[in-house]
């Protein structure tokens, strides 16, 4: 289970919060997981923006951008494995057509 307690010290996340929950899910499919574990509405709340969308299930806004960044790490996003352009700020999503 992922801790939403507090904030870590770390650096600031490459996702901007103001993309909304369906532009991250359409770039990358894989972070449907964090938005589930979150409580986070991916369907009829999936216009709403990331930080709206973590307020709305009582999370700060930073640590839903932290899990979904520690989502996408692991599986090349970070490393521009995509071949199309991504609408949620990262530039890279995960090798769609």
């Amino acid at each position: 289970m992922i801790n939403h307690s507090k904030p870590s010290a770390g650096p600031r996340t490459r996702i901007d919060s103001r993309r909304s929950v369906n532009e991250v899910l359409q770039c990358h499919p894989a972070t449907v997981m964090v938005f589930n574990d979150f409580g986070v509405d991916a369907c009829c709340g999936g216009a709403s923006s990331l930080a709206d969308a973590a307020l709305a299930a009582g999370v700060e806004p930073v640590i839903l951008l932290e899990a979904l960044e520690a989502v996408l790490a692991p599986i090349g996003a970070d490393r521009g494995t995509c071949s199309v352009m991504c609408a949620c700020g990262t530039g890279e999503g995960e090798g769609r057509p």
